[in-house]
This record gives structure tokens, sequence and C-alpha cells, in this order.
């Protein structure tokens, strides 16, 4: 397989991938990676680019799987690795979001295709989204710039220059019944990332873990929240924290916090949070809390709950 490396500018055509679909008494498909280069685009002092590394990743005589197998293929082919990175300079946040897009005219309904995306860390592989079918988010979200009728996969938040290797699989899912499909049948996604830029005059956070957590069950201050030096001048420090659940609605998460650490000119508090009951990958927005007043001023992270 040839490889090619492209520079891509963030919110546009990224990646599309196509699985096709031949055969009545077997389901056999193909991922295609196609990427139209806009070449960048620059908020005040933020440049944020997308780089696709292989252009093509194929899968022939493949059939519908198991989620338990679909998660783990590493064979060539078999998964798709990209980059998304930022260059700030100044006290700057951007919200990030990316997201899957059909487009096309797919012969296969979405609700038979499984997507799962992670990110690639010096350990192996995290977790950012349990495998889901393809399904479009009725609302935008104004947080990160995504417009409506995308797939979210995944939100976070950037504060410095850094880059994030992301690797994503896509599959049929183990239910799909190919006999009697008539075969040709094809499905694209498009591959998306939205960002908007918070320049902070009076932005008082620094930075969120990203959370990882089981449902209904309290997490164990594992998580953190960094804030600006005096961001509570003398006040009992708090925060309030939201979740966009499946039904695309802001819902409150009762959340406890202490202070771990001052360090430099921040302070990093610990949060303990109880779990939403529903399984997925969710946006989260967390926001100081003094003195009954909420903060205009948010922070945003993902969470996914198992």
């Amino acid at each position: 397989m040839e490889k090619t490396k492209k520079e891509i500018v963030i919110i546009g055509l990224l990646l599309l991938m196509v699985i096709a679909l031949i055969g009545v008494s077997y389901a056999a498909f193909r991922f295609t990676g196609e990427g139209t280069k806009v070449n960048s685009i620059t908020t005040g002092s933020i440049t944020m680019t997308y780089e696709e590394t292989d252009n093509t990743i194929s899968l022939n005589g493949a059939l519908p799987t198991t989620d338990k197998t679909g998660k783990t293929r590493l064979n060539p082919g078999e998964y798709f690795d990209f980059t998304v990175s930022s260059n700030i300079s100044g006290d700057t946040n951007i919200n990030y979001e990316i997201s899957a897009k059909e487009v096309g005219d797919g012969t296969i309904d979405g609700s038979n295709i499984k997507l799962y995306l992670t990110r690639l860390t010096d350990d192996g592989e995290e977790e950012l989204m349990t495998p889901e079918t393809y399904n479009e988010e009725s609302t935008s979200n104004s947080f990160t710039g995504r417009p409506s009728g995308e797939m979210s996969l995944y939100t976070s938040s950037m504060s410095s220059s850094e880059s994030n290797r992301y690797r994503l699989r896509m599959w049929v899912d183990e239910d799909y019944n190919p006999q009697g499909d008539g075969g040709n049948l094809t499905f694209s996604v498009q591959i998306n990332v939205y960002g908007l830029d918070r320049v902070a005059e009076s932005l008082v956070f620094v930075a969120v873990d990203t959370f990882s957590v089981v449902k209904r069950r309290w997490s164990e201050w594992e998580y953190t929240v960094t804030v600006k030096e005096g961001t509570f001048d003398g006040n009992t420090p708090a925060f309030k924290m939201y979740y966009k659940n499946a039904n695309d609605e802001l819902t409150s998460i009762t959340v406890y916090t202490k202070l771990k650490e001052t360090s430099g000119d921040n302070e990093v508090y610990s949060l303990r949070f109880k779990a939403p009951n529903e399984e997925g990958q969710f946006p989260v927005l967390i926001h100081t809390y003094i003195n009954g007043v909420e903060s205009e001023e948010f922070i945003s992270t993902n969470m996914t709950v198992k």
C-alpha cells in the first residue's frame, strides 16, 4: 500500500472512508480514504492541522463481525490512523470535535455500520468511544462549531500546542444479514474536525482530564481540572458540571471537589462525581460555581461511560 501524507484544514473534507459490500451470501467490503486538501485555517494566533497518514485502507472478503473482534483488528487496511494538532500561542483554549458525516448515495443503512475511535498513546490505545452504529446528531454543537446532521465521535479541548494521534476502525455490524442484499452495496462517511477558540481575557480554566467511568458509579478523585491561581479568591472551591446526553440535552452531574496541588500560577482540583446511567461517549462542560453563581466561562472535555 502506497502511503501518502497530507496536511488538511480543520473544518472541511478530511477523509472519505468507503465501505463497498459485494455479494449475496457474504459481505465483502473495502475502506478507501480520499483526502481533499484545503491548506490551512488560522484563527488569531491559532493554527490547527489535520494529518492523514495513509491514503487508502482496504478490507476484502470480510464478513460482519463482533465488536470484540472489530475493536482489536490490527492487520494492514483494517484501521485508519490520523493526527489532530494545534499551534497555540498566548492564553487561548480550543474546544474541538471529531465527527463523521455520511456522503454519497449509500445503499446500505448506517445502522448496520459500527464506528470506533481510540487515542494512540505510548502505552497502546485509549478507548474514546464504545462501538456505535452510525447516527447523526439532530442539533449542532455551539461549543465546537460542529453542525447538525453529523455523528459526534469525540470532543476535547487544547490549551497549549500539542498533537494527538487517533485510530478509527469501522466494520459491518454482526447483526447484519447479507443474504438477499443483491450485492454492490456502498456506504461512505466523511471525517471532519471542528474547533472554536476562546481567547481568554477572563478565562480561568487551564486544563481538564478526559473521563472514563462506569455508569452509575462514583469516580475516586482520579480526574482533575486546572484553573488559574486566585480563581476562587478565598471562596469555597466548587464546580458545576454538565454532560450532553443521548437526547442532546445538557444534564447536570453531581460533583465534589478538593484542592490537589498548586502548580506555578495554577491550582489543580480533584473531582469526584457520579457517572450517568447510560453508556456512550458524551461531551462535558465544567463551570466554576462561586457564592451560588455559575460562571459563563467553561471548559469542555469528553466522558466515556461503560
